[in-house]
């Protein structure tokens, strides 16, 4: 089991255990074997998915899976990693987009800003001439 939340649930619902390549899993309460500690802060079922809340350790805590494990989206279709919480997780001096655990991944809270870009405008119409206009568009 990798990159996987397993939440609300008791000692009494554990059973065996997991294996060293078992990593970045948050287990809530009881049955040992998560990377990352804590109640991962899902929200009400909305769309079909359990997402994250804002304060979710569960958010850019785990590298992303690559090779054959590789997970570029999430269930929702979102691209993996955003960075959902635009800190520098792992301490190194560097803001890299670490994945969250789990199906979701929270978006990026930095909104995107548009950048101006040339296009060519021709027109027939009298006055106006074939100078490149500014929009915002990319």
């Amino acid at each position: 089991m990798q990159n996987s939340i397993i939440a609300d649930n008791a000692v009494a619902d554990c059973s065996g255990t997991l294996d060293a390549a078992s990593t970045g899993n948050i287990i809530e309460s009881g049955c040992g074997g998560g990377d990352v500690s804590g109640d991962p802060a899902l929200q009400a079922l909305s769309g079909g998915v359990l997402p994250l809340g804002a304060s979710s350790p569960a958010i850019d805590a785990v590298a992303c899976l690559t090779g054959a494990n590789a997970v570029d989206d999430d269930q929702l279709g979102t691209s993996r990693p955003q960075d959902g919480n635009d800190t520098d997780d792992n301490s190194d001096g560097v803001d890299t987009d670490e994945c969250d655990v789990g199906a979701y991944e929270f978006p990026d809270p930095t909104p995107a800003t548009p950048t101006p870009s040339m296009t060519d405008n021709p027109t027939d119409e009298p006055g106006m001439t074939d100078e490149p206009a500014m929009t915002d568009e990319p």
